[in-house]
């Protein structure tokens, strides 16, 4: 049914007066329009091709430097071993340094307290000192006084 439609179709529009140069016509843009896309298809061929000679050539060289591959994996493993190698050193030197950092914070916490607590006994002492001078002091008044009165009454027993 779909071929004995488009039939009737072309044969209305030779009616309509398209005739055969119309139809002519719409085959040559449509060979043209073909053309264009072989010639896209023929481009992208082109493209696969070249790259996969590409890839080719790597393959071959691989193959040729087998041995030359192998070296530099293993030169890539030492390299690999010696960083894993420094990582691990580098952590210890960090837990080391972070214990060391601990034990001189509780250090100088200690000597802190120490400095304080020797700080507050000077200061009794200081406390201490002056309490005894004063007190030095009070006891040197009354002898003095008390010297005083003494030689007073002395003076006046002998003065008689």
């Amino acid at each position: 049914m779909g071929k004995k439609y488009k039939d009737l179709t072309g044969i209305e529009e030779n009616l309509k007066g398209g005739g055969a140069g119309d139809v002519l016509m719409r085959a040559q843009m449509r060979y043209e329009e073909v053309g264009e896309e072989i010639q896209k298809a023929d481009k992208l061929k082109e493209d696969a091709v070249k790259q996969g000679q590409r890839l080719s050539k790597i393959i071959m060289v691989c193959i040729k430097n087998k041995s030359q591959n192998v070296l530099g994996v293993q030169s890539l493993n030492y390299l690999l071993n010696n960083f894993k190698k420094m990582i691990n050193w580098e952590k210890e030197d960090l837990d080391n340094t972070t214990k060391n950092a601990n034990e001189l914070e509780k250090l100088s916490k200690q000597f802190v307290k120490a400095y304080e607590e020797r700080f507050q006994q000077q200061e009794r002492a200081m406390k201490h000192i002056r309490q005894e001078k004063m007190s030095n002091l009070v006891t040197e008044k009354r002898l003095d006084s008390g010297n005083l009165t003494v030689l007073i009454k002395f003076m006046t027993f002998f003065s008689l």
